[in-house]
């Protein structure tokens, strides 16, 4: 029985990311939106990336050997501090890059519209290959700057047992 769950909940998933990549390639084709492979693979790295935190740190925190002067509860927490300000940056990017994206839409659909505030957002639009790419170092960044923090901390890497 739970095989058959499984099975289904995979099949859900795998139905459900299908349906999203073809839509995000018919909507990029469609509209030529600049910001949407780099959301694409931000979205991908970022899921891959909050797993490997996981698989590596979970297993330190949880029995590993901490820091020096360092109780296990300060370090999860600036361990977690760490990760939001990383995330609190990447997510904000990914908003300054769609709303520059939904601007340039605007602005090409209808032109009797006056986009002047935001004038700003479209030059943001013409570099969006600077931001996605910083977006994906950002992404990256999150189990290397963890694993930094370990290291400062403690002397050495965690490591998967």
């Amino acid at each position: 029985m739970l095989m058959v769950l499984f099975v289904v909940y995979l099949a859900v998933q795998v139905l459900l990311w299908s349906l999203l990549f073809a839509f995000g390639a018919w909507l990029y084709k469609r509209c030529r939106l600049r910001a949407l492979p780099w959301l694409g693979a931000y979205l991908v790295v970022s899921f891959h990336a909050e797993h490997v935190m996981n698989w590596v740190f979970v297993d330190r925190l949880i029995d590993g050997p901490m820091p020096p002067n360092w109780t296990r509860g300060e370090f999860t927490i600036l361990l977690y501090y760490s990760d939001l300000i990383v995330t609190g940056i990447g997510r904000a990017i990914m908003a300054v890059l769609i709303l520059a994206e939904v601007t340039a839409l605007l602005a090409r659909v209808t032109p009797a519209v006056d986009v002047w505030p935001f004038r700003w957002l479209l030059a943001v639009r013409e570099r969006a290959g600077l931001l996605g790419a910083a977006l994906l170092a950002l992404a990256l960044a999150e189990p290397v700057a963890a694993g930094a923090w370990w290291f400062i901390h403690s002397g050495s890497w965690p490591h998967y047992r």
